[in-house]
């Protein structure tokens, strides 16, 4: 009587079908994982819109409330300062403080960054709004605008390329009162 030896292991089919399964399953995850992190990045980028304003809303208030109000007004300084709302019938109160006091909390990260042509914060100071939001460079930034206008700001964030388009930007006005 001849005794075989029964030998353990996978023969080489098992081990290519196991293989396959496995980049199956590797190819959806990476698809699905792509579209959850661009659905999280719109909606950081859409986050920090809203807090922006409500930002811009309560240093508004403030002014209303009180003469003069506490920013980190110098580019790149955390220190406070105190800035006069108001001066002889005329706001001294410009975006250029408001972007200044954004960009110098760290509190909003562009979610598109680090990319080459963006910025890593999310607020920035531009001319005018709608030139700031055509390029795709900007995406995930908020821009704030004053024009040298003494009665409002305006706020945009684009969230999506392309930022020409205005489903993939959101747009306010926000005005003094």
């Amino acid at each position: 009587m001849v005794l075989v030896e029964k030998q353990n292991g996978f023969t080489l089919i098992e081990l290519l079908v196991v293989v396959a399964i496995i980049g199956i399953l590797a190819a959806v995850g990476t698809v699905a994982y792509t579209g959850y992190t661009t659905s999280a990045k719109v909606a950081v980028a859409k986050s920090n819109h809203a807090s922006i304003k409500k930002e811009i809303y309560l240093i508004i208030q403030q002014c209303n409330i009180d003469p003069s109000v506490t920013l980190m007004k110098d580019y790149g300084s955390r220190t406070e300062s105190v800035v006069n709302c108001y001066k002889p019938n005329q706001r001294t109160f410009v975006g250029q403080y408001l972007i200044n006091h954004m960009e110098n909390n760290g509190r909003y990260t562009n979610p598109y960054a680090p990319h080459p042509n963006n910025p890593s914060t999310a607020a920035q100071r531009w001319n005018d709004c709608k030139w700031a939001s055509t390029g795709g460079q900007y995406v995930g930034t908020s821009n704030i605008e004053s024009k040298n206008s003494w009665d409002h700001i305006t706020l945009c964030s684009c969230f999506k390329e392309p930022c020409s388009n205005s489903d993939n930007r959101l747009e306010i006005e926000i005005k003094y009162e």
